[in-house]
């Protein structure tokens, strides 16, 4: 088959096979399994390398992840944390955001990188916002653009590969300050446009509800509970662990403890979501092996002007990072482009800093990463799952799925926005 009508009809597929969960409601994850398996034939793949795109690391951070915070739900921990959290935060309920964001920034920035800021803040966000009757995606997003700022930092993962990568492309030049400058300037101008989307200002505080006195104190159970997430993420900023297993191992000593029962434990894990995010990830690895993802990048490349590129680069990796790893994939793919790019502009490719390419990469790519398709995505609506499943709320998988994607979309274009700005030479670091 023509390797150009492949990667377009990929992409058809993976249109159609949203469109028809949503439709039809039926889990995105077990379709995108079925259509993967054809998809992925007719591209040439064997069956071996079609379920090479189960991930399997994503895998074990949710479901250790589900597995320990599951215990914490059970047992009433995080409820009362958030009902301590809302009463700590009296009537400025506004600010809460700011705290999600400075949340996430400290938890990256301290080391572990983006990954386990998106966890932590997915994890404490759900039950914090379902306790305010906020949106939880407006926490959780804004907490994980806050993880994304603190992640470029140069001693945590994303930063390094940003820098290492750099200078690969032979700008051997200090990119590493204008990096985390542009990166943190962009993740805060799109986290006041998600406060405005989501209509922060109408997040109500304690007043009118319980008071810090009036709040329990936390029993056994629960201050054991406290315990093994603090150690958690010990564990994870300090020695470095897999987020996932270190979940694992506390959530095991808790039921030894008997802190919980193993069996309401599994039972409260949200397995439709799992499916559905996982599934996606293996759809979206043919349809990456297809060459759909390139077509649109390729695409995007070809209409570039100097006051255009690093808006349309912010885009195109954006899409990238939609179904694949910001840090593992789309920045090492990217970035080395980047002199070629300039070399093709020409003279206005020379008027362009290199740091500003790079920074319009990392941030488009880093924004897509809240899609339900991406880890930091997938662990919002892993917790969101799980919690409206523990307060028995009513709740349609394939809706969220769509709403929070469309969030990401939301969070790629207004950083397309951003380095759009940067081309006319708006930032700091132009």
């Amino acid at each position: 088959m023509d390797p150009i009508l492949l990667s377009g009809i990929s992409l058809a597929v993976l249109i159609g096979i949203i469109a028809l969960g949503f439709l039809k409601k039926w889990n995105v994850g077990i379709l995108s399994f079925g259509a993967a398996m054809l998809m992925g034939m007719a591209a040439g793949m064997s069956q071996k390398q079609i379920v090479a795109g189960f991930n399997t690391s994503l895998f074990v951070i949710l479901i250790g992840s589900m597995f320990l915070f599951g215990i914490a739900q059970l047992n009433g921990t995080m409820d009362l944390l958030a009902k301590k959290t809302v009463a700590l935060a009296g009537r400025q309920g506004w600010a809460v955001p700011i705290f999600m964001y400075l949340l996430g920034a400290v938890v990256a920035a301290l080391g572990p990188g983006t990954i386990p800021g998106f966890g932590i803040v997915a994890m404490f966000g759900v039950p914090l916002a379902l306790e305010m009757k906020a949106d939880p995606f407006l926490f959780c997003t804004i907490g994980q653009m806050g993880s994304i700022a603190g992640g470029i930092v140069p001693w945590a993962p994303t930063g390094v590969v940003g820098i290492s990568k750099a200078a690969e492309a032979g700008y051997t030049e200090n990119i590493a300050l204008p990096l985390f400058i542009n990166t943190v300037i962009g993740t805060i101008f799109v986290s006041i446009l998600l406060f405005i989307l989501y209509r922060g200002w109408r997040i109500q505080g304690a007043a009118g509800g319980q008071q810090w006195k009036d709040i329990p104190k936390f029993d056994h159970n629960q201050r054991l509970t406290i315990l093994a997430i603090l150690v958690m993420v010990v564990c994870v900023i300090v020695f470095q662990t897999d987020i996932g297993l270190t979940s694992f191992l506390l959530a095991c000593i808790l039921v030894a403890l008997k802190v919980a029962d193993i069996g309401k434990c599994i039972n409260a894990i949200p397995w439709n979501t799992v499916l559905l995010v996982v599934g996606i990830g293996v759809l979206m690895n043919v349809v990456i092996t297809a060459g759909g993802i390139d077509l649109l990048a390729t695409g995007l490349a070809s209409i570039m002007t100097g006051r255009t590129a690093p808006a349309l680069i912010s885009l195109a990796s954006g899409i990238m990072s939609w179904f694949s790893s910001t840090s593992g994939v789309v920045m090492p793919t990217m970035i080395p482009t980047i002199p070629s790019i300039l070399e093709h502009l020409g003279p206005e490719g020379a008027n362009l800093a290199p740091a500003l390419m790079v920074s319009a990469v990392t941030v488009g790519s880093s924004c897509a990463g809240i899609s339900p398709a991406s880890t930091g995505g997938g662990l919002i609506m892993a917790s969101l799952a799980s919690d409206l499943k523990d307060h028995n709320i009513t709740f349609d998988y394939n809706k969220l799925f769509i709403k929070l994607f469309l969030t990401s979309i939301f969070s790629v274009m207004m950083a397309v926005l951003f380095a759009l700005v940067g081309g006319y030479n708006f930032t700091p670091y132009g």
